[in-house]
């Protein structure tokens, strides 16, 4: 199958009437298939970009205003896609994570980072925080200029509480040991030192590297 565009032009006699329509016709065929394959890719982006499991936004390079957002995005900050199209990408970070959200997407665009990966707070609709593993990327246009930034967010806040238990678990560990009044020392199953008390030290002189 071939595509052809035809362009019509009216011809007028000296009284300015139409006796006669001139035709010139052009094989855009070429061009029709370029545009259907641009078409499909756009359909394929927005459906990868949608149904990720993973959060994703699109915002302007100039702006870093937000110009398309997935479902999990808007289920991750209680959001709406209406509330969050327009505004800054940046605003959406937890004030302290701010100011190095803001340098490394200005880095980014300025090319001196490939990619941007970090792990920051995100403010939710109800008040609440989201802690969210962040991975950027920037789209260029035919003239390699910066047009967009693509974000990945993936919801890290189960994660992070397991962390933050871990330690807090490992710090009491760590007091009772130090309370205890006789000599503790213990190792990992593979008889390597991990850890000793106060009255180890003094016993012996020496601590745990």
């Amino acid at each position: 199958t071939r595509y052809y565009r035809a362009d019509l032009y009216p011809i007028s006699d000296a009284t300015h009437k139409v006796v006669s329509v001139a035709a010139i016709i052009a094989d855009v065929t070429r061009e029709h298939h370029a545009t259907e394959i641009i078409c499909q890719s756009e359909a394929q982006f927005r459906a990868m970009f949608d149904i990720s499991g993973l959060g994703n936004v699109q915002s302007d390079a100039r702006t870093g205003r937000m110009l398309r957002v997935n479902p999990r995005f808007c289920q991750l900050t209680g959001y709406t896609a209406a509330e969050l199209v327009g505004r800054r990408f940046v605003d959406m970070v937890f004030p302290d994570d701010r100011p190095r959200k803001q340098n490394a997407f200005d880095r980014l665009i300025h090319g001196e980072l490939a990619e941007y990966r970090d792990e920051l707070r995100y403010l939710r609709k109800s008040g609440g925080t989201v802690w969210a593993s962040l991975n950027v990327r920037v789209i260029h246009d035919e003239h390699g200029q910066p047009l967009s930034t693509i974000a990945s967010v993936e919801d890290i806040t189960d994660r992070k509480a397991n962390e933050d238990a871990l330690r807090s678990s490992e710090r009491r560990f760590a007091s009772l040991i130090d309370a205890i009044p006789q000599i503790v020392w213990l190792t990992n199953a593979d008889g390597v030192p991990v850890a000793a008390n106060p009255r180890w030290v003094e016993y012996f002189g020496v601590g745990i590297d």
